[in-house]
Formats: structure tokens, C-alpha cells, sequence
């Protein structure tokens, strides 16, 4: 199979794959449908053989195009983001078909238990809240920060404390959660249509750190839920993680009604999965230290 990164009028990448090379063009399958690529659209073609070299991963793709000649800098750290974001869905594929070996949890613990290191909370939020929720984050302009975990049709937004729904929110938190925890910060993490899996990773070392996921709307497994490895907030799990990305380990997928929440240490392996609906998925994320 012969890969292909089509570059487009503002200088962003798409991979596809390589149906047929013609004349003046090439048939490519790309986001799902075939598309006629004109050739000076094609930027770089690469055999499988290429993907399949994951110990070097992007560094190996970014370093193949500098055999190109003239190639403006801009264009080239463009591709350089686009050839991680190669390699993080191929981790992901990888860690997604080892995890297949692996038990499913069905249900998590309603409180708080270090063995699994997250846990389940129905009705955190009511309806009304959820929906004013959703009209404040969608109404708000862009602001988001870029983290290596997030991938294409990912978005952050990271929320203003003085906001009025923001210090409600915050109330109804620490009405939950205790008055003493130390609010580090509120995000509202969007998952468009289209968006692929993640690879496995934890967002922080810090042991005394939690984050509270709140569903501002029902996610079933088509809406891209968080997959977690309970039992990974450890530093042997994560030696064994780094040493080639891959885990076997019993894995929960993070399916909530509107309002219901998941609280998890943020040293936990976790990733989103894709979402394959027609619609975004909206989460609400707070993170703290615990007293």
C-alpha cells in the first residue's frame, strides 16, 4: 500500500492512501471517499513499509521531505505537525487491537478507590445546567492551547473562573467535592465527527491531582468516549507503557448520561476514542488538588 500527503491552498496536510497514479493526477482515498488529486497537490508518497518504523515514528517522515528542495519553512513544520499526528493514529490502531486481548469493565466504582483510581458519580449536574453549559462553550470564541494529546477535529477551550456560570459551577464542585480542593483549571473538551482515536496517556505525574469529566449530554460508545486502564495511576504501569506504547490491561469505556460524571487520577492511561456520529461531543473537564 502506497501512502499520500496531499497538501492543500493553505498549505495544511491530509494523508490518503493510493488507489491509481494517472497522467496529471491521482485517484486517492482520503477522509473516507475517493478523491481526483491534481499532482501538484501530492507532496510526498511513502510505502507501508515506512509506517510500520515506529521507533523513529514522525522524526522519520520530517526528515524525508528535507530531500525536497526550495521547501518555504512554514510548509515544513506544517508537514512536521501533520507526520505526528501519522504516527499517534498508528499508536493508536496498535494499542486499540492489543487492548482487543484484554477484559472489559463493565461498571467503576461510585467512590474513590486507589486500586482503580477513578470513579463514577450520577446526577452531578442537572439538565438545565448541562444545557446552559453547552450555550456557553459554543458561544465562546476560540481560545484553545495545543497538548500533544489531542488530534485532528480535537478541540480545548479553557474557561474563564469569572465567568458567572463558571463560579456556579465551581460552587456546585466544591459543594461535591469538598470546599479545601485547590481548582487548577476548567476546560470543555470538543470531539468532532471524524476525529480519530487517541494513543494512550496520562496528563500529568502529579499523584495528588484529579480531574472530574462531566458528559454535558448522553455519549454512547458511537460518540467517542474516554477509554480508560484502571489500576494504571502508577509509576510501574506507566515504566511498562513507555517502554513500547503498548498495555494489556482490563479497559472501561467512560459511556454517561447527561450530568453523570467520571473522576479520575490524572496519572491514569486514558485516550478518546472516534467519535463516528454526525454530532460533537461536548465534556465538561475540571482539574484539582486534592487537599
Amino acid at each position: 500500500m502506497t501512502f499520500v500527503d496531499i497538501i492543500d491552498e493553505n498549505n495544511q496536510f491530509e494523508l490518503g492512501t493510493l488507489i491509481e497514479k494517472r497522467k496529471n493526477e491521482m485517484l486517492v482515498w482520503v477522509n473516507g471517499s475517493q478523491r481526483v488529486i491534481p499532482n501538484n497537490r501530492i507532496f510526498c508518497l511513502y510505502e507501508t513499509d515506512d509506517m510500520l518504523i515506529l521507533e523513529n515514528g514522525h522524526e522519520m517522515l520530517y526528515k524525508k521531505i528535507r530531500k525536497y528542495k526550495n521547501i518555504p519553512e512554514e510548509i515544513i513544520e506544517n508537514f512536521y505537525d501533520h507526520a505526528a499526528s501519522i504516527y499517534n493514529f498508528k499508536t493508536a490502531k496498535l494499542q486499540y487491537e492489543t487492548l482487543l486481548e484484554c477484559p472489559q469493565i463493565q461498571y467503576i466504582p461510585q467512590d474513590y478507590r486507589a486500586d482503580y483510581g477513578l470513579y463514577k458519580i450520577v446526577h452531578f449536574l442537572n439538565k438545565d445546567m448541562c444545557y446552559d453549559l453547552i450555550q456557553y462553550i459554543l458561544s465562546r470564541p476560540p481560545n484553545k492551547k495545543p497538548q500533544l494529546s489531542y488530534g485532528k477535529n480535537r478541540t480545548e477551550l479553557y474557561l474563564n473562573f469569572d465567568d458567572e456560570i463558571i463560579k456556579k459551577l465551581i460552587k456546585i464542585i466544591k459543594d461535591k467535592l469538598g470546599d479545601r480542593i485547590n481548582l487548577l483549571e476548567i476546560t470543555a473538551l470538543i470531539n468532532k465527527p471524524c476525529s480519530y482515536r487517541q494513543p494512550l496517556h496520562r496528563d500529568f505525574n502529579d499523584k495528588d491531582v484529579q480531574t472530574l469529566m462531566i458528559a454535558l449530554h448522553d455519549i454512547d460508545m458511537d460518540m467517542g468516549p474516554t477509554q480508560f486502564l484502571p489500576g494504571t495511576n502508577n509509576d510501574k504501569s506507566f515504566e511498562e507503557y513507555e517502554k513500547n506504547e503498548l498495555v494489556k490491561n482490563p479497559y472501561y469505556y467512560a459511556t454517561l448520561r447527561m450530568g453523570d460524571c467520571v473522576v479520575f487520577d490524572v496519572t491514569l492511561l486514558h485516550c478518546g476514542t472516534e467519535n463516528k456520529t454526525n454530532k460533537d461531543r461536548i465534556i465538561l473537564s475540571a482539574t484539582y488538588q486534592l487537599p
